[in-house]
């Protein structure tokens, strides 16, 4: 790795942090890959353990964050992938990707998103989660901003495991503490709960519970999380949600 690309990017998220006078670390990652990576109009850090337990941790503006929903919304896209994988996703033209991420391309046609680059975050074999950098117009990413973004990705890690409180062992600050639900920018936890509701009144497993949660978001055209907030909140019937 070039060490004075890694140094240069590393303070500007730092100087971002000390400016703001934030604690949020990958906040100020995503508003450094949108800053400094040229063709990047937002981007979202998303903490996933699997593909329907996740949250949003980190979104540079409104637009990212509805993006990031879509994908969770419909069980597919760019994010989900990097993540399944293991490997960086590129799709530099969104339009050719349908037969990919058909529900998703066709969600986002009227959006304004034309290209997507998604990394998976992970230390060894352990996957954390995913940093998914969004454009307006395709082919504007150029190799050296590929570089860029990629290395903002691993620092995107080091970022991360500070929020978590898990920082490397060399570095003496002390750790911040994880946001709760509230302070996210996109959280998900009322699907969860919302899940858990589900499972119990049918008895069924937790993945079955969330397949249906989502089937029934799909057929309304709604977002997830929407759907799942009436169920928390009773305006929504646990037995509609399973109908048909």
């Amino acid at each position: 790795m070039d060490e004075e690309r890694y140094q240069r990017l590393w303070h500007s998220i730092t100087a971002r942090v000390e400016d703001s006078g934030s604690t949020r670390w990958v906040g100020a990652v995503c508003a450094a890959v949108v800053s400094l990576v040229d063709g990047v109009d937002a981007a979202t850090l998303t903490v996933r353990a699997n593909s329907w337990v996740q949250e949003t941790w980190g979104a540079s503006d409104e637009w990212a964050a509805s993006l990031e929903e879509l994908q969770y919304t419909l069980g597919e896209g760019p994010g989900l992938d990097a993540f399944k994988t293991g490997n960086f996703v590129l799709a530099p033209y969104l339009s050719a990707e349908h037969a990919r991420w058909p529900g998703f391309v066709q969600a986002v046609g009227s959006l304004g998103l034309v290209a997507v680059v998604a990394f998976p975050l992970q230390v060894g074999a352990i996957r954390l989660g995913t940093l998914d950098l969004f454009c307006r117009t395709a082919g504007r990413m150029t190799p050296d901003a590929l570089t860029d973004a990629a290395v903002l990705a691993d620092l995107a890690v080091y970022a991360l495991l500070r929020q978590l409180g898990d920082p490397p062992a060399d570095d003496p600050p002390e750790p911040d503490p994880a946001p709760s639900s509230g302070d996210l920018p996109l959280s998900y936890h009322e699907v969860h709960v919302a899940t858990g509701m589900l499972a119990a009144h049918l008895n069924v497993e937790l993945d079955e519970a969330f397949t249906r949660l989502r089937a029934r978001a799909y057929a309304e055209d709604r977002p997830l999380l929407a759907l799942a907030r009436d169920v928390v909140a009773r305006r929504v019937p646990l037995d509609d949600v399973d109908s048909d």
